[in-house]
């Protein structure tokens, strides 16, 4: 048995406190617990927190006791709003579960899934929530094997310009967006088309 603490808004958590498994224990908390509850924790993991982790709170967990479940497929997707830029660039569909870094989600990745989301998936909203239970799936399938320690570390790969995407760089995107967030797919799509666009004609005319 093993004992897990994850920090993360609890409509990120509820799929996995919902289903979690019984023979390890679980406490969950949207801040950051106190020293004692870490000390008596065997992993911490991140679940949609957004807020860096200091230094301090992951000097208290070996590497692949200390974890992110992050909702892109890394190195794709760093940074917030995430499921909004692997659709504007874009990049595979994935969930991702890596190593707590002190730099935001450039930690070794332990596993990874290709996300297939339905067809009735129409909103960027409605993908976003599909999205966040792959993850929290991803998690749940291969507790077992992390509590083992059994999965291995693997680099981000450097072959790709995969930037860190700021809260001002999402939220200016979403501000493109009609609906925002319950924008449709097919809007998201124009807009990648449109920005694709803008850069190419910026680069091929060499303005700033």
């Amino acid at each position: 048995m093993s004992r897990f603490t994850i920090v993360g808004p609890t409509w990120r958590t509820s799929y996995i406190q919902d289903n979690f498994p019984s023979h390890h224990t679980l406490f969950c908390s949207t801040e950051i617990p106190d020293i004692k509850t870490l000390e008596n924790s065997d992993f911490f993991i991140t679940c949609g927190f957004d807020r860096r982790i200091k230094e301090d709170v992951l000097s208290l967990f070996n590497p692949l006791n200390r974890l992110n479940i992050h909702a892109t497929y890394l190195p794709f997707g760093k940074g917030i709003g995430t499921a909004l830029f692997s659709l504007l660039y874009p990049t595979p569909l994935g969930s991702s579960i890596h190593v707590l870094r002190p730099k935001i989600d450039t930690g070794e990745v332990i596993c990874q899934a290709i996300l297939n989301p339905p067809p009735s998936i129409t909103t960027q909203r409605e993908l976003y929530h599909c999205w966040v239970i792959h993850a929290s799936r991803l998690f749940l399938d291969n507790i077992d094997a992390i509590a083992e320690l059994h999965l291995p570390l693997l680099s981000q790969s450097n072959q790709f310009n995969t930037p860190y995407i700021s809260r001002d760089e999402s939220e200016l995107i979403l501000s493109l967006l009609p609906k925002r967030w319950d924008s449709s797919l097919r809007e998201v799509n124009n807009l990648s088309h449109v920005l694709a666009f803008r850069s190419s004609y910026f680069l091929l005319n060499d303005i700033d």
